[in-house]
């Protein structure tokens, strides 16, 4: 005999009641953590931003071929933010802000997350290899940590400025996601 399956709803049972028992049903299945964790790939190079605080963010970039000399692939990041105070409103900037500041950050990753040395670059001139600016290892440290192919966050302690949190990010545009995605392990 083959099996039947036979569903009857009178108007007392109603739509909205079926609709409440299968979400019931679906929140009680799970994954397994392998399914659904994320890897970093070449997917995830874009700009990412926190919506909270805008005209800022971060470029990414996924080398994902490991460079000879390192045991790891590697991830560079560039943020663009401000100083963690205005300056005075008599400091001027011939170019831009004179509050406007720029970290870069490069490090090793692996699975979903990427554990990166700060360097902040100051001193030079635009367009200009006179003077040479000065390049400050050992900054800081962040560390990325994707949830998906279109979120994840931004962890960071900046010991020499006192500063450290977590920011919440998503693609400033979603054209690299489906490349992401297309990159996952199956």
């Amino acid at each position: 005999m083959e099996p039947r399956i036979a569903c009857f709803f009178n108007e007392d049972f109603g739509m909205k009641r079926v609709e409440q028992i299968l979400l019931v049903v679906l929140a009680c299945i799970t994954l397994p953590a392998s399914a659904m964790a994320v890897e970093i790939n070449a997917g995830m190079n874009d700009t990412w931003k926190d919506p909270a605080t805008p005209k800022q963010g971060f470029f990414i970039t996924v080398f994902p071929d490991t460079p000879p000399g390192r045991p790891e692939p590697l991830l560079f990041l560039a943020w663009f933010t401000y100083d963690v105070e205005r300056p005075p409103a008599n400091v001027t900037a011939i170019m831009g802000d004179p509050g406007a500041r720029w970290l870069t950050a490069l490090g090793s990753y692996s699975g979903d997350t990427a554990t990166l040395d700060v360097e902040i670059t100051q001193g030079g001139i635009f367009d200009s290899g006179v003077p040479v600016p000065d390049q400050t290892p050992g900054y800081g440290t962040i560390t990325v940590k994707f949830t998906s192919c279109s979120q994840g966050t931004v962890t960071y302690d900046i010991p020499p400025v006192g500063v450290s949190g977590v920011i919440p990010i998503i693609r400033a545009a979603p054209d690299n996601e489906v490349v992401c995605t297309a990159l996952q392990p199956q």
